[in-house]
């Protein structure tokens, strides 16, 4: 249909290049969509759309170099970070082999039950338990119990992904900050994403999960009651203690990673001219939680799990952190053993994906990395398309997520 379109309009006014103005539109009016339109429009699920319409606009004009020129400031939001741009003539300078493994998580290790170790761990790391502390709002609306989960806007494909896998709660765009929040407080779902979690936290914040459970076995108004019984014959959930089992049997440490973790790689040249690159992971939590509890049995568990030393980071308004990092091979290599069982899934997984490379590079005859030329061209590259640095997205590792039993 596109062709007769083309000739129709060029019929009309010939000065004008009717096909690739029609495809820049097309691809305009897609990557300026909210997330609400996007979730109508199915982008999340499905973008061979747009990357059907980009390859065409590639083919029809060359917007290799100025690419991130011609489309700075139009893009809103998280949506450029979301579409995720595969087209390979655009990739960031990485070599084909890079491109082709970037996103690949070997199937056979993945435990299919660890949906819900994964999802204790983020949400002890990035998540919310309310509780509410009056049966109606000001509005006279019930109150209920909800389960919230923070993401980093770029982070929005994973976000939809635990919202399609639940299947309930809403999610929502926090006002003039840079996150979305998974809303989980319709009945049904609550009570399947507490069951998931039960029994698989490991801080304090249990707490709030037993205040949860208890509200849930018995809601302060009958009609709550009533509704819990159309729903579940039987609502008893059994208040769980917290997991002791060891770290690296179950993926609670990769989703407290997505929640708290962070990759970096830093390459400089000191005074005496010697170049010096270090690579490592950083994990931080508060000393002290919300309600004034401290947060050092679980971070003194993951140090010793680790084999690194438990530090404290003194913020400059006055409160203090937690904070872990592999700064040893050895550290190193026990996080990539544990993360090749439990991956990540966020863009965290991409910069993963990245400072492994300069992981790989050190040479265990020497027990260093070499200064070489191309060392350094793989380091400086990998370096500079890290965490705030990242434009290029591919979400194909989610087609890998957990799945509910």
């Amino acid at each position: 249909k596109f062709p007769i379109i083309f000739k129709t309009l060029a019929d009309q006014n010939f000065t004008i290049c009717w096909k690739l103005l029609i495809l820049i539109c097309l691809i305009l009016i897609f990557i300026g969509q909210s997330a609400g339109n996007l979730q109508i429009l199915k982008v999340c699920n499905n973008i061979n759309l747009i990357k059907y319409y980009i390859r065409i606009l590639f083919k029809e004009i060359n917007l290799r170099i100025y690419f991130n020129k011609f489309f700075n400031g139009i893009l809103r939001d998280y949506t450029w970070k979301l579409i995720c741009l595969k087209y390979r003539g655009y990739k960031n300078n990485l070599n084909n082999q890079n491109y082709r493994n970037l996103n690949t998580i070997n199937k056979t290790n993945l435990e299919l039950n660890q949906l819900g170790y994964y999802l204790a761990g983020l949400i002890e790391g990035d998540g919310s338990i309310i509780i509410p502390t009056s049966i109606r709002s000001k509005a006279n609306r019930l109150n209920y119990p909800s389960i919230q989960i923070t993401f980093n806007t770029k982070d929005y494909p994973l976000c939809c992904k635990i919202n399609a896998i639940l299947k309930g709660g809403s999610i929502q765009k926090k006002a003039k900050k840079n996150c979305y929040v998974l809303i989980i407080n319709d009945y049904k779902t609550i009570i399947l994403l507490t069951n998931l979690i039960n029994g698989k936290f490991r801080t304090n914040k249990i707490m709030r999960l037993w205040l949860l459970i208890d509200w849930l076995n018995n809601p302060p108004l009958s009609e709550m009651k009533t509704k819990s019984k159309l729903l579940f014959e039987n609502v008893y959930i059994e208040k769980k203690e917290l997991d002791n089992s060891p770290l690296d049997t179950n993926a609670w440490l990769s989703g407290m990673l997505e929640a708290d973790g962070n990759f970096y790689i830093r390459h400089s040249i000191n005074n005496n001219n010697t170049t010096i690159t270090q690579y490592y992971a950083r994990l931080s939590q508060s000393k002290l939680n919300s309600w004034g509890e401290s947060n050092s049995k679980i971070m003194f568990k993951i140090a010793e799990f680790l084999h690194v030393v438990l530090k404290q980071d003194l913020r400059k308004d006055g409160t203090s952190n937690y904070l872990i990092r592999t700064t040893s091979r050895l550290s190193n290599e026990i996080l990539v053993d544990y993360l090749t069982k439990f991956p990540l899934f966020s863009s965290k997984y991409l910069d993963y994906k990245d400072w492994l490379k300069i992981y790989n590079l050190y040479d265990l005859n020497i027990k260093q990395l070499k200064n070489t030329s191309i060392n350094k061209e793989i380091i400086l590259e990998s370096k500079n398309n890290m965490n705030n640095s990242r434009i290029y997205f591919n979400w194909d590792h989610l087609n890998n997520f957990y799945i509910l039993n």
